[in-house]
């Protein structure tokens, strides 16, 4: 018999309203090493952000919206996270700010992000962050609702599948003992 899977596009979600949204990191993510560019293993990081706008349906009614973005852990100017994070501060980063920056810092930070609606063929309208820069003065910060050691389940995910939390034994990850036929 049969059984046939196809691509649903997912459980239809609340889309985030476009253009200048308000916002507080509410979450600074490591997710170890996961697949990047061209299917490279780099070291990610995710930046969640809460904005205003809160959910009208399920479980999460009345609560804020959430958006979050991943970023090769990296300050090289290249990088998508250093752009990202001096639009955010409004200033560069010193010599010695690039060395080593804590990330943990920018929880509980306002930003004014950039939201856009990305069209999917085949699949639902998303909102995704395309930039941020520091809250305007006249504008009041807000403090994140979610605690600062909440984690969403797709984070605790990708941190395990990353390396995060796992035991660690000789330079390679113990796996727990796999006992299924399939061959994939």
């Amino acid at each position: 018999m049969a059984v046939i899977v196809s691509d649903t596009g997912g459980a239809p979600r609340e889309l985030a309203p476009d253009g200048l949204q308000p916002a507080v990191c509410c979450g600074v993510f490591d997710l170890g090493m996961q697949k990047g560019f061209e299917d490279v293993m780099q070291h990610k990081v995710c930046l969640a952000f809460e904005i205003a706008e809160t959910l009208k349906e399920g479980e999460y009614a009345g609560k804020r919206m959430v958006l979050s973005e991943r970023f090769t852990a990296s300050l090289n100017e290249k990088s998508n996270l250093y752009k990202f994070l001096i639009g955010w501060r409004g200033r560069d980063f010193t010599p010695e700010e690039r060395k080593a920056f804590d990330l943990e810092v920018l929880y509980g930070k306002p930003a004014m992000l950039n939201i856009i609606h990305k069209d999917r063929p085949g699949k639902a309208t998303i909102a995704v962050i395309a930039g941020a820069m520091r809250l305007p003065k006249d504008i009041e910060s807000m403090v994140p609702e979610n605690a600062r050691d909440w984690k969403p389940k797709w984070i605790a995910e990708a941190q395990k599948a990353g390396g995060i939390g796992l035991a660690i034994t000789d330079g390679a990850v113990e796996e727990p003992p796999f006992a299924d036929d399939i061959p994939f």
